[in-house]
């Protein structure tokens, strides 16, 4: 079953511009230490950023619910063949599992599924997210 749908499209020059002026804030406050990593090895950084920031921004939305969290409850990682996953952690979580219990009764955390997709073509960026409860 389909839990939640979520898109997002980023500016990757808007997002070089404020990293011009805030990159350590910025990137302390959105990326975890591992994201940061890949991308900065990556090269391209203000794109791998807005990568990110797209791809967050689109789980947030496929949770459907507005709760005060930390960026790095969401994690975007990569498998070896360079296809994305997420992991989410903490409050993000318990949203999630809330939005869930609505559905299904005695939701498992091991049977919800998180996929995400991104689309780039500089400047911009597109990231999509798919949440499914496999019963």
């Amino acid at each position: 079953m389909i839990v939640g749908i979520g898109t997002d499209l980023v500016d990757s020059r808007r997002v070089a511009g404020m990293l011009l002026c805030h990159e350590e804030r910025a990137v302390r406050k959105l990326m975890t230490p591992t994201e940061v990593a890949f991308y900065r090895k990556r090269g391209a950084f203000a794109l791998g950023f807005a990568k990110v920031f797209a791809a967050k921004e689109a789980v947030v939305k496929a949770i459907g619910t507005i709760i005060t969290f930390s960026w790095h409850d969401i994690e975007i990682g990569h498998y070896d063949n360079g296809c994305p996953f997420v992991t989410i952690h903490g409050d993000v979580q318990a949203a999630l599992m809330a939005r869930i219990i609505g559905l299904v009764p005695r939701p498992d955390t091991n049977n919800v599924r998180t996929h995400i997709s991104f689309a780039d073509e500089p400047p911009y960026v597109s990231a999509v997210c798919v949440i499914e409860y496999i019963a």
